[in-house]
This record gives C-alpha cells, sequence and structure tokens, in this order.
C-alpha cells in the first residue's frame, strides 16, 4: 500500500493510534493524508514513531488537527525523511516552539516542494527561522506561513 488518505473521519487519538500500528506493520506508504480529524498530542505522537518506518514517504497531510506539544516529535521524524516533497500542517497549532523545530529538521531537504504551516500562531522569530531554513531551496515551490 502506496497511499493512505482519511479526511474529516473524527479517527481522534484511538483510531489514529489504531492505525499508527498498521503503518508500521505496512512500511511502503508514500502518502499519510489525515486532514481534520481531531488527532491530539498522544495520537499524533502515535502516529509520528510510525512515520520513519515508511522511509519513501513523499506526503505528510495533518491538516487542523492538535499537534501542540507533540511538534518536537513529529519534526524529529520529517527530519528523517528526506523524500518528503510536501509537508501539510496547516491549522495544527505547532506555534513557535513547533515552527522552529520543523525549521531545523527541513533545513537539509532537498526534495522539499509544499509547506504549509499557516495558521499556527507562529510568531516572529518561528517564521524568520523557517524562512532561512527554506531559502536555499530551489525545489520548494509554496511556503504558506498565512494567518
Amino acid at each position: 500500500m502506496k497511499q493512505f488518505v482519511a479526511g474529516r473521519n473524527r479517527l481522534e487519538n484511538e483510531g489514529s493510534q489504531a492505525l499508527a500500528n498498521a503503518f508500521s506493520t505496512i512500511g511502503t506508504l508514500e502518502v499519510i493524508r489525515m486532514p481534520q480529524n481531531g488527532i491530539r498530542p498522544p495520537g499524533i505522537e502515535a502516529l509520528t514513531n510510525t512515520f520513519v518506518q515508511n522511509p519513501n514517504l513523499r506526503i505528510i497531510d495533518l491538516n487542523d488537527n492538535t499537534i501542540t506539544l507533540a511538534a518536537g516529535k513529529l519534526a524529529s521524524a520529517i527530519e528523517k525523511l528526506p523524500n518528503l516533497q510536501i509537508i501539510n500542517l496547516e491549522s495544527s497549532l505547532i506555534r513557535t516552539q513547533g515552527a522552529l523545530a520543523v525549521a531545523r529538521a527541513i533545513v537539509s531537504h532537498k526534495n522539499l516542494q509544499e509547506l504549509y504551516l499557516g495558521c499556527n500562531e507562529i510568531h516572529t522569530e518561528g517564521a524568520i527561522e523557517i524562512g532561512n531554513s527554506v531559502k536555499n531551496m530551489p525545489s520548494l515551490r509554496v511556503l504558506d506561513l498565512n494567518g
């Protein structure tokens, strides 16, 4: 299996933790899209732990969930996934600390094409750090820090 898409399914923590178990077994995922599922930090952490077990991930879309305290762990996983082309964490409350962690995680990514971080309560420091991380990425086409 290469793609998993489950948007607006109200998976919340319980559903995402069950799926995390499946993702770690699958190991061949390239696309994980789970927007608007009411997933909170425990569910995000469970998913994050399985992302690195799918080393060919190209797309991670956790748009409109609640990442907050799990942002550091998510960034650690992102750092280990050099094939990522699209990261969508929009409206997920990663805040400034999460943006700083993501900035450090993506600095060596050569394939990143789209990065969506809008509506995340990111202050100037986080936005500047994201900008510094992507300024020498020739593959980047979209950087969304709106909102």
